[in-house]
């Protein structure tokens, strides 16, 4: 029974480079040059600027923690729900036929590290309330980590503008020093906009989808940890299979029906199921 996916979402990573791509298209088609738009001393002011504030704000452990969850957010390797309802269903099949005891080898293949905590206090034998407890504050500590990690990019969609008006403003500060200079107005100029493309450019592109990525990714974590909670309270209390299907099929509409989950889980361990 398949339980997880992997593999990289190259939809989703091309979509940066095609987003940049049409906007330099479209630099080109009303006659300007894509090479003004590359400029160092902007760069700098918004990108470094930016990396600076995001670090003032947030711990190195977090902002670090959020650059790795960027870079997961374009691999799926979240289980999926329906995979999922059917993986409890098959604990729950193997609980009712051979003993809580008997999903201890679980514990060994099990990646998820939610699910393997909660089974393992079903195997120790925790009663429902102390189980139920452990679960929310498990569920609690892992939702906070994910919105934390989608805090920290929002916070540089935030920034990222502003700095792109600061450098604005530094590069319209070196035109006024130099009006009696014409040949010298050309880099404050281009100072002052390109400051402002990077700025808004890098929010609405990078930052800010990166974050809706996240919490996208973090909804998904706490729904699957609420399915994987309410399995496992069902499987502690004793419930039979079918009615462990029915509690959390709504949680992961499409799930296999029962019948098919034993069949599937006959086939590949028949003799667990003797």
């Amino acid at each position: 029974m398949p339980r997880w996916v992997s593999r990289a979402d190259f939809a989703s990573l091309a979509a940066v480079p095609v987003g940049v791509l049409c906007i330099l298209v479209g630099q080109k088609l009303q006659g300007g040059n894509v090479s003004a738009l590359l400029h160092g001393a902007a760069a700098l002011i918004v990108f470094g600027g930016t990396a600076g504030a995001v670090l003032l704000s947030h711990s190195p452990g977090h902002t670090v923690r959020a650059l790795g969850s960027a870079f997961k957010t374009f691999r799926h390797e979240a289980r999926q729900m329906p995979a999922l309802g059917a993986r409890m269903t098959a604990l729950a099949m193997r609980a009712h036929r051979r003993g809580i005891q008997a999903l201890e080898p679980e514990l060994a293949d099990e990646r998820d590290a939610f699910l393997r905590s909660g089974l393992s206090l079903v195997i120790d034998g925790a009663s429902g309330r102390e189980l139920g407890q452990v679960l929310a504050v498990e569920r609690h500590a892992a939702d906070t980590q994910d919105e934390a990690c989608a805090r920290v990019w929002e916070s540089a969609a935030g920034y990222a503008p502003t700095l792109g008006i600061l450098g604005a403003v530094l590069g319209l500060i070196e035109v006024m020093q130099h009006l009696r200079s014409p040949e010298a107005l050309g880099t404050g100029i281009a100072t002052a906009f390109v400051s402002t493309v990077y700025g808004v450019a890098s929010a609405n592109l990078l930052f800010l989808p990166i974050a809706g990525r996240l919490r996208e990714r973090a909804a998904l974590g706490s729904r699957q940890r609420e399915l994987i909670a309410e399995g496992l309270l069902a499987i502690s209390d004793g419930a039979s299979p079918r009615l462990v299907a029915d509690r959390i099929r709504p949680l992961a509409p499409g799930t296999p029906p029962v019948e098919e989950i034993a069949a599937r889980l006959h086939a590949a361990v028949p003799q667990r199921l003797a």
